[in-house]
């Protein structure tokens, strides 16, 4: 996250004095502060997501456990260091768990996230916490046996309307080619209404379209969302794991829910895999791979409309 002074501002996994991870920041000429070092004691530990920063210089994330066993908490961290927990998570069945995401806000300073595990069934949750502190779980995951999505781990997008939009890594009701290990299904893009109606958007089957999307969704102005996924697109022997095609594509659903591949990777010279999302700049957008390129250590690449 950067702020109007041109400071970023990050979390470690860990490092710090404890070893449980850190709030940073990087200021424009480069120069690294440690704004806070996580204890797992009251504060949690682990920040996996990134942050927000509100105009008086606060910073907001996640951080996804402690080292008592808790399920991961949302904090604020103040600009002279101060850290408050907003929200404690409790886990299933009423709560979620494993919030691997950062926060997004509304102009009332309500926050919005999605945990990975937890909710109702254990598949994970989209939540909004006010500025007070009081969390309201929107949606529990796995309604549908696994057909509405499972484990979100991207951050949310909100509309002006109030809708939010994400991605989920698992779930979409088809298991013929994306097992991870873990996950079960190739994921959706899906739809949260202010009162807490899901809609999926989307399910992935992991062939040409794509499959197990990690990443951020971007929204454009009329409403069409892009993403990477990071298996699925064409198949060639660069970059093919007992059969299944795992060069990843980036995508673009449309508000009707129609999917279009606007690239399939094709691995090197390509690049192969795109775990990280899309930043878009008028209308072009950026990213990069994971693997691929020309020695098969990833890419940065662009691509026009």
């Amino acid at each position: 996250m950067r702020d109007a002074a041109g400071n970023l501002y990050g979390t470690t996994e860990s490092g710090g004095t404890y070893d449980l991870g850190t709030v940073f920041e990087v200021s424009a000429d480069g120069t690294e502060t440690v704004l806070y070092s996580f204890t797992g004691l009251g504060d949690q530990a682990n920040p996996l997501g990134n942050l927000l920063v509100d105009p008086s210089g606060n910073l907001y994330g996640t951080a996804v456990a402690d080292e008592t066993g808790q399920y991961g908490a949302a904090f604020k961290l103040s600009p002279r260091g101060k850290m408050t927990e907003l929200h404690t998570f409790t886990g299933p069945p009423d709560d979620g768990d494993y919030p691997e995401s950062g926060l997004i806000r509304d102009d009332a300073s309500n926050l919005y996230g999605t945990t990975g595990g937890g909710g109702t069934f254990g598949r994970g949750t989209v939540f909004e916490v006010s500025k007070a502190g009081a969390e309201t779980l929107l949606y529990s995951f796995g309604t549908c046996c696994g057909s509405d999505g499972s484990e979100p781990t991207a951050n949310l997008v909100r509309d002006a309307s109030g809708n939010l939009y994400g991605s989920t890594v698992g779930g979409g009701g088809y298991d013929g080619f994306c097992d991870l290990g873990e996950y079960v299904g190739c994921g959706t893009v899906f739809k949260v209404t202010p009162d807490g109606q899901e809609t999926v958007l989307y399910a992935f089957t992991g062939k040409a379209d794509g499959g197990n999307p990690l990443c951020d969704l971007v929204l454009d102005p009329k409403g069409n969302l892009y993403g990477t996924a990071s298996v699925g697109g064409i198949s060639n022997e660069s970059c093919a794991a007992n059969g299944v095609p795992v060069c990843g594509v980036v995508f673009e659903v449309a508000a009707t829910g129609k999917e279009k591949v606007l690239h399939a990777f094709g691995g090197m010279p390509d690049g192969e895999q795109p775990y990280g999302g899309l930043l878009r700049i008028g209308n072009y957008l950026y990213g990069t791979t994971t693997y691929g390129g020309t020695y098969d250590c990833g890419t940065v690449y662009k691509i026009t409309p």
